[in-house]
């Protein structure tokens, strides 16, 4: 390959696919900006392609709100919660020099003061906070959280907290509840969206047409990712999404072999892995056709890693 090809986000995975659900979550979220509202779940299976979405989400919200301040934080695993190591934490994500050093309450008072700032000087009197692995956090930490929120809004800036995790953020809510603990519900948990796979050949499809249509590489060469690596087969019209029912059938016939009956939600991660390996073992052979077989997609499905993942479900 050469050294433009080796760059291509499909050798380097460093890639979005904009598809039909990442552009509903998008308008849920931004509804929620436009309603000020303070906190929501976004819910997944692991490996759906949850920390993903939050990049494009980023993204996006940079293109249509360029001076909304957001911030990434990954929620990190700790035997004990502790206050300083989690003010920290925010204050490294939120891009603050001086994450380390000082007391819990210098570190808590350096952080209100920065995202004070940043609300402030963008004019949108907002902060958006995405919590990676949010089903990490404590109850504890929730409560500090709520400190920085309460502390902000004395000021008049919203500090909106999105929490991205697995299911475990339905169950820790309804704890909540059980708890009395509704203030921190009212805060960051009353809206939910789920962040699904791919659970039907219907929604394959439109994934496998992201990739014919939504993206693009060189940014500004019109060349979509399938046509870059099929570009005779795309002159005469072939597209991925031609092919989304046999590679459905060689998913769940790889599945049926291994004594798979019945192959439910796909998580993300698989089904791009396999577009990869489609687009790159099997883009540089083709010619005027793509000439792919049955046996190049149980390839392809093979290399993605997903059989492997279902002998430990």
């Amino acid at each position: 390959m050469s050294n433009l090809d080796q760059q291509h986000p499909i050798i380097t995975t460093n890639y979005v696919v904009r598809t039909q659900q990442i552009s509903d979550l998008f308008d849920s979220l931004d509804e929620w900006l436009n309603n000020r509202c303070p906190g929501a779940i976004i819910y997944g299976m692991q490996r759906a392609g949850k920390s993903r979405g939050i990049r494009y989400q980023r993204e996006a919200l940079l293109s249509s709100r360029p001076k909304l301040f957001t911030f990434h934080f990954p929620c990190n695993t700790y035997r004990l919660p502790s206050e300083g190591a989690f003010f920290s934490d925010l204050l490294k994500a939120a891009g603050h020099m001086i994450w380390s050093t000082g007391s819990p309450t210098m570190k808590r008072y350096r952080l209100v003061e920065f995202l004070a700032d940043k609300a402030i000087s963008s004019g949108e009197g907002m902060i958006v906070l995405f919590a990676d692995d949010a089903q990490r956090l404590r109850e504890i930490q929730y409560n500090w959280l709520m400190d920085i929120h309460n502390e902000l809004q004395l000021r008049n800036i919203h500090l909106i907290a999105i929490l991205v995790g697995q299911e475990e953020l339905l169950q820790q809510r309804d704890t909540f509840f059980k708890m009395k603990q509704k203030q921190l519900i009212g805060r960051f948990m009353v809206h939910e969206r789920q962040f699904y796979g791919i659970r039907s050949l219907r929604e394959l499809q439109q994934c496998l047409t992201a990739y014919d249509e939504t993206t693009e590489y060189p940014v500004g060469s019109g060349n979509s990712f399938t046509s870059h690596f099929f570009p005779e087969a795309w002159k005469r019209g072939w597209r991925l999404r031609k092919e989304a029912e046999m590679i459905w059938g060689a998913i769940r016939e790889c599945a049926q072999e291994i004594g798979k009956a019945r192959v439910g939600e796909i998580p993300m991660q698989y089904i791009c892995r396999i577009v990869e390996n489609i687009l790159k073992y099997y883009g540089p052979l083709s010619s005027s056709t793509s000439n792919l077989t049955h046996l190049n997609f149980k390839d392809a499905v093979a290399r993605s890693g997903l059989i492997d993942s279902f002998r430990f479900e």
